[in-house]
């Protein structure tokens, strides 16, 4: 095995870090939703975000004060002993799933708190015992304080895992596929101690308590559960496997003649999370292989993320020692190996598997649990017994490089910042503003920084089998601050450069967290046996790669298989235009219930992407305009429906009885875009709307509260930004100004242009003002400079929402969304008003000759179970950053959004109106870009450029308006 050294090291630290820790005081803790209002008006985050120190540091602390694990009986808390805060019910409830006494449903308690008294002084872990109460997919998450002090960072939000398993076996469709099972919740009580649920830490976490009373608070944060008991227990090192062989050295070998050989993808008892799933692998050693697609191993690219676990059950046929291997897949670590906690029977046998190291490799491989000189280990099993194997992704030593790349970068952002009050964000090139002069320690800082990154590149290099992107990224940043280093007199024309740099640091950082991992199947064998045969070789893949050329001339990659379907019942056609994943959700979906229940076929077929829009020349247009559209489009662009209504290509869906009540399913003004003569000609799929978004950390650091009017960013937000040489970030949209200030885009009667009546004008100037005034950047990558913290706050839609909370962990509890910012009315009131609503929609074709098959898919599409079911099942598969946002006003709602969010979100929706869709309007965006152009950059006249921009949207509207006519 490669790198004994640093395994010994990992391993001995674990071994540590498990004995001892000291807890630091920090604020009290306070609730997290809290909200104040400071004396300039505006609300602050000062209670919504506490810099604490991280567990790591607790660790160090533990390990220089010398605690050790406490000499204690376990201690029971139960609910009913429990105070809840004021004005909240303890909500307890008898013989819940089995158990007898009183368990708590916890729903929407604010807190809950028990006291307690500590016999020794010493290390303790906490055991929580919890079940769900609904069927919702998003974690439990609360915080945990200790005599009202949150003692590290981690505990701030601490995840507890639902647990799922495959609802069936995998169906075989039309093509002869496999397809992916849907995943169904385990209705169980899960016991489990509190982990890091990011995978930092493979153990457990320690908190040092005195002898004596206590208190403990667990404040609620999402997900409703129900609460049997929590135990204080003292903590409980691991022993070595050199300890473990002591105790398991009378035991005999076993004897097998053949390996047991485990599937990996058909085993699994329950995973924490619906995102691990089966997969097709096509290497030609993968077990079981067949021509067609099956879904033959677990795990894979989405099998990532510290913390996600699988469960396996099997037996053994007799009592004795056995080696286990995995073939495993690891070429996802571009040279760094994977990490996994693996546990027996719900427990890490000995130190050496809290965070054993998989070793990259491009090719399928058997790996024998083994020791640093390739000896396996070997596990004492009984016969007539259910075991279990449990594996969890860990962060290991990647984990450790990127929290201190993470430290490097927070610092270099800081010294950039110092660096942009002095230069401000437009620096003169060719002024020497002396830096070193007036920023003390500027060039220590950079040193010492570079040395550090040296240092991080070096032991990612000595971990790794290759050369990988980070090391050379890591070094690249380094190099850079030497050579800044040298020549002081270029920092400031260069800052710009090592700001991007620090963004793909950061990029990088969250990329070494992520450790993806595949399993064909485990082998339990007898010792003396050595397993063979994981790695295929070049005649077999050949040949595999013959038959899938061959099999590519009868293959339809277009169409989407079906399962069920009768050649009694009518079929109707249904274009797609979104990824082969979610396709096949949808499918899966009509098969198992549309189809069945209506008696319907649905022969689907996948576009690539914008090949059902109006604009350009495009697979939907070509078959409208040749007589063969298909009955229904999805995921069709909210302002194509009316471009084809106005060439009568598709049907108005108000005409059908049911209409009224079916649209009651979506807020009202989100029609409006495909509305055309009284008409409505498609159903809403998905909504895309802008809102706030701030960073607690800096904007607290700053005293900047959040801003509720444009006023109040104007004389309270900018300058204190352009001081701290940051900006605030605004997407070219002038429908927030617009419609605040009373205008619109159309007049009443929607023929012309009402951008140059007056309240256009007063729109129109203060939508520009923004850049001209008020130095608010032309363009920007909100989504890396909010990131880097050079764009604290600022506006973007709920897809940012998405790419934070998937591709940035390292901001975790350190930002938050707010409503858009609006004017104040003479009520007091304030508007909010801004266009964005509408996303994606769903057609029924006028050539169709099974418009009611089609009303009725459609009908099935947009209900709220079907829009859950598959939100659920895409997010299952791909994770968090493909969450659907569905139109649906109750899916939505019951979409595994945070609560404040979420509510933040419905009050917003309710201020959005798009504009209609007319004839002609497909030109005012670009007229709007060219005005916008003209004003910011071109330094012309308000309203004259207005004007101009009014004249060529009338030109074009009232020339397409002749021609529908």
């Amino acid at each position: 095995m490669k790198h004994k050294i640093m395994k010994r090291i990992f391993i001995l630290y674990n071994i540590v870090a498990l004995t001892g820790s000291l807890l630091l005081a920090s604020a009290a803790s306070l609730p997290l939703k809290d909200r104040v209002q400071t004396n300039n008006g505006l609300e602050t985050v000062d209670n919504m975000y506490q810099k604490r120190v991280s567990y790591s540091e607790i660790q160090q602390e533990y390990i220089k004060k010398g605690y050790t694990a406490a000499i204690s009986e376990p201690i029971t808390l139960h609910p009913k002993n429990a105070v809840v805060a004021e004005g909240d019910t303890l909500t307890l409830k008898n013989g819940y799933d089995g158990v007898d006494t009183p368990v708590l449903f916890w729903e929407n308690q604010s807190w809950i708190e028990w006291t307690f008294t500590v016999p020794s002084e010493g290390l303790y872990a906490f055991e929580l015992t919890y079940h769900a109460i609904d069927d919702n997919v998003n974690d439990f998450v609360r915080s945990i304080s200790i005599d009202d002090e949150v003692p590290f960072a981690e505990a701030e939000e601490l995840r507890f895992f639902r647990r799922w398993k495959d609802a069936y076996e995998p169906k075989i469709n039309n093509l002869g596929n496999e397809v992916k099972p849907q995943q169904m919740q385990i209705s169980c009580w899960i016991t489990t101690p509190v982990f890091d649920s990011q995978g930092a830490y493979a153990q457990e976490l320690n908190f040092h308590l005195t002898q004596g009373h206590h208190t403990i608070k667990m404040t609620y944060i999402e997900g409703a559960m129900a609460l049997s008991e929590m135990v204080v227990r003292p903590a409980q090192p691991l022993s070595t496997y050199t300890e473990y062989q002591k105790e398991t050295a009378n035991q005999q070998n076993a004897s097998l003649v053949e390996p047991i050989m485990l599937q990996a993808e058909s085993s699994v008892s329950w995973k924490n999370q619906q995102t691990l799933q089966r997969q097709h692998d096509s290497d030609p050693a993968t077990i079981p292989q067949t021509a067609e697609k099956k879904l033959n191993i677990l795990g894979g690219a989405n099998w990532k993320v510290g913390g996600q676990a699988v469960c396996w059950s099997f037996e053994v046929p007799e009592d004795g020692l056995y080696q286990i291997g995995l073939r495993v897949k690891q070429s996802y670590g571009d040279g760094l190996p994977s990490h996994r906690k693996i546990e027996i029977d719900g427990k890490v046998p000995f130190a050496e598997l809290n965070a054993y190291a998989f070793e990259y490799n491009r090719n399928w491989y058997i790996e024998t649990l083994s020791d640093d000189e390739g000896i396996p280990y070997l596990f004492y099993l009984t016969a007539g017994n259910v075991h279990t194997i449990t594996i969890t992704a860990q962060q290991g030593f990647q984990g450790e490089a990127a929290s201190e790349l993470e430290t490097v970068v927070s610092d270099l952002l800081e010294l950039t910042r110092q660096i942009r009050l002095i230069t401000g964000n437009d620096p003169d090139v060719n002024y020497d503003y002396q830096l070193p002069q007036k920023i003390p320690h500027l060039i220590e800082q950079m040193d010492a920084a570079s040395k550090q990154l040296q240092d991080i590149s070096n032991e990612l290099l000595n971990i790794s089998s290759g050369n990988p992107s980070a090391v050379s990224q890591i070094r690249m940043v380094s190099d850079q601050l030497e050579s800044l280093i040298l020549r002081p007199d270029t920092i400031a024309r260069r800052l710009q450069e090592l700001s991007d740099s620090l963004s793909t640091l950061s990029t990088s950082s969250a990329s070494l967290r992520e450790q993806a991992f595949g399993i064909d199947y485990f082998l339990f064998g007898s010792p003396d046996q050595v397993f063979s045969g994981g790695t295929s070789n070049i005649w077999q893949k050949l040949w595999f790669s013959i038959q899938d050329f061959f099999r590519s001339f009868v293959l339809d990659y277009d169409n989407i298989g079906s399962i069920g379907e009768s050649e009694q019942y009518p079929t109707i056609t249904v274009w797609v235009s979104r990824g082969q994943e979610w396709a096949e959700v949808m499918k899966q979906l009509i098969d198992d219930q549309f189809t069945p229940k209506y008696h319907i076929n649905v022969q689907m077929n996948l576009l690539p992407a914008s090949q059902l829009n109006a604009g350009a020349v495009s697979a939907v247009l070509l078959a409208v305009s040749s007589g063969d559209a298909p009955d229904v489009a999805t995921s069709v662009a909210y302002n194509t429906p009316s471009e084809f209504a106005f060439r009568k290509a598709v049907i108005d869906l108000s005409q059908f009885p049911d209409y009224q009540e079916i649209s009651k399913r979506f807020f009202p003004q989100i029609t409006v875009p495909f509305q055309y003569q009284g008409g409505v000609y498609a159903l809403p799929e998905t909504m895309n709307f802008r809102v706030l978004f701030y960073r607690k950390d800096i904007l607290q650091s700053l005293g900047i509260g959040i801003p509720n009017t444009w006023k109040e960013i104007y004389s309270s937000v900018l300058p204190i930004l352009t001081q701290n040489g940051m900006e605030f970030y605004y997407p070219k949209d002038p429908s927030v100004f617009l419609y605040q200030n009373g205008g619109d885009y159309y007049d009443e009667g929607q023929t012309l242009s009402a951008l140059d009546t007056k309240e256009g004008y007063l729109g129109i100037k203060e939508y520009t003002d923004l850049f001209t005034v008020y130095g608010v950047p032309n363009v920007a990558n909100f989504f890396n400079r909010f990131r880097s913290g050079e764009m604290p706050i600022g506006i973007e839609s709920t897809t940012t929402y998405l790419q934070l909370l998937s591709a940035a962990p390292e901001l975790n509890g350190k930002w938050g969304v707010a409503m858009l910012p609006g004017h104040e009315q003479e009520n007091g009131s304030i508007d909010r008003s801004a266009a964005g609503l509408a996303g994606e929609t769903a057609v029924i074709f006028s050539q169709s000759t099974k418009q009611q098959e089609s009303w009725q898919f459609l009908k099935w599409w947009t209900d709220t179970q079907t829009q859950l079911d598959f939100g659920r099942q895409v997010e299952a598969i791909l994770g968090v950053a493909a969450r659907w946002n569905s139109a649906n006003i109750e899916a939505y709602q019951k979409t595994p959004w945070n609560q404040s969010d979420l509510e933040i979100f419905l009050e917003q929706m309710e201020w959005l109106r798009d504009p209609p869709t007319l004839p002609g309007s497909y030109m005012t965006s670009r007229h709007l870009e060219n005005m916008w152009n003209r004003i910011v950059l071109q330094k012309v006249l308000v309203r004259d450029s207005i004007e101009q921009a009014a004249y060529d949207i009338n030109k074009e509207l009232i020339s397409k308006a002749k021609e529908f006519s």
